[in-house]
């Protein structure tokens, strides 16, 4: 199941968000050795705005949760206001799972 969960994002400043990884009968996944994790924000016309990856070091796969960060100095150059997002989990065997999607508001920042 899905998670729908809008995002909040204050420009300027560290920030970061932990979603949980949860089975099929709501019990978290504690181990995710072997699994992958990717999530892109999207514009109305489907240009990606801003991706999070383990290799880009903004998201991190940890003990039943996927965190997404995003650092001040990438955040202070957005100009983008509003777009929607989603986050996929892939397990060992290629089941991709959707965790969460929703809006993305990024907060801007007033004092440079």
């Amino acid at each position: 199941m899905t998670l729908n969960y809008d995002l909040r994002i204050p420009q300027g400043v560290t920030w970061s968000v932990s979603v949980p990884v949860l089975a099929a009968d709501n019990t978290p996944v504690s181990n995710l050795a072997g699994y992958s994790a990717k999530a892109q924000v999207r514009d109305d016309a489907g240009d990606v705005l801003h991706e999070w990856s383990v290799a880009a070091g903004n998201m991190t796969l940890g003990s039943g949760e996927v965190v997404l960060e995003v650092s001040p100095a990438t955040s202070a150059g957005w100009a983008w206001r509003f777009a929607r997002f989603d986050l996929e989990l892939t397990d060992p065997f290629g089941d991709v799972t959707r965790l969460v999607k929703g809006s993305v508001f990024v907060d801007a920042e007033v004092t440079r």
